[in-house]
């Protein structure tokens, strides 16, 4: 081929790309369009269930406030309890291992199984009740009692919980009425 053959062939296919390049920059500026309109509604709907959440934690807070229940949180990876609430703990953190030593010997293996079928999420919330000594080491035990509601809190694409919510109720004065019906029960029956 002659060179004026190669300057015609070159000149017709840069006049075909100087063609195509307005398509393509619309091409370009549509795609954008979209991908700005897609990244509003996705930040208006984060901004949504952020101020949903916000409102729920404020209801539950002022739940809380009114029923002056205690509340902890049991990290489970640290190991730790956590007093977010209340008056129950004497320190605002304390291991897994010290909050056994406070529950009555006879309660023990029914907290701890309890505790452990949310650990391995077979269940996501429980109710329970267990005796709590609120005396210092060495004194003689004093006991509460206390009906634990507790609910499993999960991270997105975690399987198994991070932290277990506990609301604790102390239902010392009820049940130690119930005990001295049941008593005077039995000595009239």
């Amino acid at each position: 081929m002659s060179i004026l053959t190669n300057i015609y062939l070159l000149s017709y296919h840069l006049s075909l790309a100087t063609m195509w390049q307005p398509l393509l920059l619309v091409f370009i500026v549509i795609v954008l369009v979209c991908v700005l309109i897609q990244n509003h509604r996705v930040r208006r709907r984060v901004h949504q269930s952020v101020v949903s959440a916000a409102t729920t934690y404020e209801m539950m807070e002022k739940a809380l406030k009114i029923a002056d229940n205690d509340v902890i949180i049991y990290d489970i990876q640290k190991g730790t309890i956590r007093r977010l609430r209340g008056s129950l703990f004497t320190t605002a953190e304390m291991p897994a291992s010290e909050f056994s030593k406070h529950l009555h010997p006879d309660d023990v293996a029914q907290a701890l199984a309890t505790v452990h079928q949310l650990i391995d999420g077979k269940k996501q919330s429980v109710e329970y009740s267990y005796r709590w000594n609120i005396s210092a080491d060495g004194e003689e035990p004093e006991w509460l009692y206390i009906r634990n509601n507790s609910v499993t809190e999960y991270v997105a694409g975690n399987s198994k919980p991070v932290s277990i919510i506990s609301v604790l109720v102390d239902e010392t004065d009820i049940r130690r009425q119930q005990l001295e019906e049941e008593g005077l029960t039995q000595r009239y029956m």
